[in-house]
């Protein structure tokens, strides 16, 4: 998870809605989406899932998604159809409905031990997923849009910091699945976790 001014901690794991600690400020650049690649090719997703880059439109839908799943998150500006400044932001559709939702920066300076490659480095700040519509990839396929996005950006690595508290294992199990490791510990009650967004640097770490 990510640990931002505007937000608290918050789970995400396939139960739960975020499972990452936000800490970033909004001054960060945006960068438009590409082109989904992954170890075996393009994303592929299921028919029902569409995952994009948010617009302002999407606004209001997200902060109710953040009501909904994730109530201690500061709405910021979406409810009045803006995307929050120097921030990706993506969502997951599902029938016209927002039913995911990630935000995060891909020009962050990770400076805690372990990083792998120098900056910029990627920062997931925050993954919800609606409470009905979890374990069905939603949380999974945000991840690895966040991590294309990156790679178009010649961002070469991403991190995250699991939230502690209940529903540990899952949340790290979870973003194991997703092709984080963990880095070394920091005052966090979890160690970061980061990812390689290029397949070959993946491959030989």
């Amino acid at each position: 998870m990510i640990q931002a001014p505007q937000y608290t901690e918050q789970p995400d794991t396939p139960t739960t809605e975020t499972g990452l600690k936000a800490k970033a400020d909004s001054e960060k650049r945006t960068f438009s989406a590409t082109k989904i690649k992954r170890r075996s090719g393009p994303v592929r997703y299921p028919e029902w899932m569409i995952v994009r880059n948010a617009t302002g439109l999407d606004g209001p839908a997200i902060s109710d998604l953040m009501v909904r799943a994730a109530p201690h998150f500061d709405t910021k500006c979406y409810p009045d159809q803006l995307l929050p400044p120097g921030m990706t932001v993506l969502v997951a559709m599902e029938n016209g409905r927002v039913v995911g939702w990630l935000e995060g920066v891909l020009d962050w300076d990770y400076t805690e031990p372990g990083a792998p490659t120098p900056p910029p480095h990627g920062y997931i700040l925050a993954v919800v997923v609606d409470p009905e519509s979890r374990r069905r990839g939603i949380g999974r396929a945000l991840l690895d849009l966040f991590v294309a996005e990156a790679r178009e950006a010649d961002v070469r690595w991403v991190y995250l910091i699991p939230e502690g508290g209940e529903g540990t294992a899952g949340r790290l199990a979870f973003f194991h699945a997703a092709g984080f490791t963990e880095l070394p510990p920091t005052d966090d009650p979890l160690p970061p976790m980061g990812r390689w967004t290029d397949v070959e640097a993946m491959a030989h770490h």
